[in-house]
């Protein structure tokens, strides 16, 4: 054991002389032919354990500091890192704690392993150091907390199993990594199950999240704790950068799956591909989106799909406070939103109090995505997005609203609704109702109106109204010496047949009152009055199809006679 430390430490010694910055201590360890205490941690003679290799790292590079003036002191001294090489094997027990404090010169961690060969199902625990793990297989739940220090993982494969990768303060680098059928898990001292990859910044601003090449697929809720409340969770970061990942057939009850907040510089998502993706609301969380972007600058998405992708009353891209986002050469195909409030429900939601917010949506490809009601089961045409305040913008979007026949997201603006400009689904004005195929809205024909936003047919002025001109929301009644035949008049005609009746019947009052003729002959000539009247308010081709009348009453001559 001895002879292990002093040929480690004459290692070291040689290192500091040399006054390089860094200095490497290379360490192997074998589960199957290592000894924690016959191995040197050389090749020919590893360790067993990383436990134990860590350790020996420890103690060695403290001893350094005895012989290297100011090593590890962080004045002047020297940083160690620490390279732990895995060889096959399945690698478990106590967790790894690492305290990059003085009197130890360790700068740097890094186990890398030999891909699925290393089964690594171990805790980290690691504090002022920087972290970086490669080329192993988690299959067991693991926890890899890194404060203070950055970290890097990288041809990582966690397989079934819950998981967690909290650093703070520090950049995360998340490289070649896959991550199948994986859920969050809990952190001691945390109430909450934590994401599986976040990073936090709240004194750090440099800090950067970098995923690169990276999978997320196939969630299940047979995993335990198998809540999912979300995968990926920054905030505080100077810059957020998702380039070429997947994340599909996903499924968890969570507000979003990846949420970035208060980013100070930019948030970039290249040439991604989001699909089946399912945000599924709770009662705790009612509302869900895919990616939720908050308190961010400058955001932007280009190259990347959204398709088959589900979420509650939000959108699968959800901006919010203090952006300007731009959405480049993307497409958004068969997306649902679920959501009873469909003037609301879109495939990007933009909610921003100020006005100096602004969504930008440019050579993008939007097909057969929809809005469906929860209580009806009905699906509405989906807009691609809109924005509550500040300034919207949209440039060489295609809209491709003839879903095939099977698709089950074929389906209209509500009713009552059109697609008024490349974004939205908006109600048709009063006075207006959609066209047939409900891109734009048509006014309502001379005759007839339509008396609120939103109208679904064009309604016939009642007798003796008329709508003067297209477009009206209201119907106008005639003047005094005016009257209309029928309804869906345009205009209203003096009246010809209707004022000889009227005449009638002012002739009628003065001789019954004049005669007094019984009660029987008033009410037959009541009757033959009223049908005078009707006959009158009827058509000249009415009238001669309807024939001579015969009122069964007597006229004003008999009326005379008598």
């Amino acid at each position: 054991m001895l002879l292990r430390h002093l040929l480690l430490l004459s290692l070291v010694a040689m290192a500091c002389s040399a006054a390089t910055p860094l200095t490497l201590v290379e360490l192997t360890v074998d589960a199957v032919h290592g000894s924690d205490t016959e191995g040197t941690g050389q090749p020919d003679a590893p360790f067993q354990t990383i436990q134990h290799a860590v350790s020996v790292a420890i103690s060695t590079t403290s001893l350094a500091d005895a012989v290297s003036s100011g090593a590890g002191t962080g004045a002047g001294g020297v940083s160690v890192g620490v390279v732990v090489t895995v060889n096959p094997g399945s690698y478990s027990g106590l967790p790894v704690a690492l305290a990059c404090q003085a009197p130890s010169a360790i700068g740097s961690l890094e186990i890398a392993g030999s891909g699925d060969a290393t089964v690594l199902n171990l805790a980290f625990a690691v504090t002022s150091c920087n972290l970086t793990i490669r080329n192993t297989l988690v299959t067991l739940p693991s926890v890899w907390n890194v404060v203070y220090g950055s970290a890097t993982i990288q041809n990582v494969r966690v397989e079934s199993t819950a998981f967690a990768c909290a650093v703070r303060e520090a950049s995360l680098q998340v490289d070649s990594c896959f991550f199948h059928n994986v859920s969050g898990i809990s952190l001691p001292n945390a109430p909450a199950v934590a994401p599986v990859v976040s990073a936090i910044a709240s004194e750090n601003t440099a800090a950067v999240l970098q995923f690169s090449n990276v999978t997320f697929s196939d969630s299940s809720s047979a995993i335990p704790s198998a809540s999912l409340p979300r995968l990926v969770w920054s905030s505080g970061m100077q810059d957020v950068l998702v380039n070429a990942s997947t994340f599909r057939r996903l499924e968890a009850s969570a507000s979003a799956l990846l949420h970035f907040d208060s980013i100070s510089g930019s948030l970039s998502v290249t040439n991604c591909v989001f699909s089946d993706v399912q945000a599924s609301p709770s009662p705790a969380v009612p509302d869900t989106s895919i990616v939720r972007i908050s308190s961010s600058n400058q955001v932007a998405f280009s190259t990347t799909q959204f398709t088959r992708c589900s979420t509650t009353n939000l959108a699968a891209i959800e901006l919010s406070n203090q952006f300007n986002a731009t959405i480049t050469s993307c497409q958004f195909a068969d997306n649902l939103v679920a959501t009873s409030n469909l003037n609301s429900g879109t495939i990007i939601s933009a909610v921003d109090a100020a006005s100096s917010a602004s969504l930008t949506v440019r050579s993008s490809t939007v097909t057969c995505n929809a809005l469906l009601q929860p209580d009806t089961s009905r699906r509405f045409y989906a807009p691609v997005g809109g924005l509550s305040n500040g300034q919207l913008h949209s440039a060489n979007v295609i809209i491709d609203r003839s879903c095939p026949s099977s698709s089950a997201n074929s389906a209209p603006c509500p009713a009552g609704f059109s697609v008024t400009h490349s974004l939205q689904c908006m109600p048709c004005a009063a006075g207006s109702i959609p066209s047939a195929d409900q891109l734009s809205c048509t006014s309502c024909p001379a005759g007839t109106f339509a008396g609120s936003d939103g109208s679904t047919v064009c309604e016939p002025c009642p007798v003796d109204t008329y709508a003067g001109g297209p477009g009206q929301s209201m119907c106008y009644t005639c003047s005094n010496t005016l009257l209309t035949s029928s309804e869906g008049a345009s205009l209203c005609t003096t009246p010809t047949t209707l004022c000889i009746a009227l005449i009638s019947i002012a002739s009628v009052l003065i001789a019954t009152s004049a005669v007094g003729l019984t009660h029987a002959r008033l009410t037959a000539n009541r009757t033959a009055l009223q049908s005078r009247i009707q006959r009158a308010k009827l058509s000249p081709a009415q009238r001669r199809k309807q024939g001579r009348p015969n009122y069964g009453a007597m006229s004003i001559d008999e009326w005379q006679r008598q």
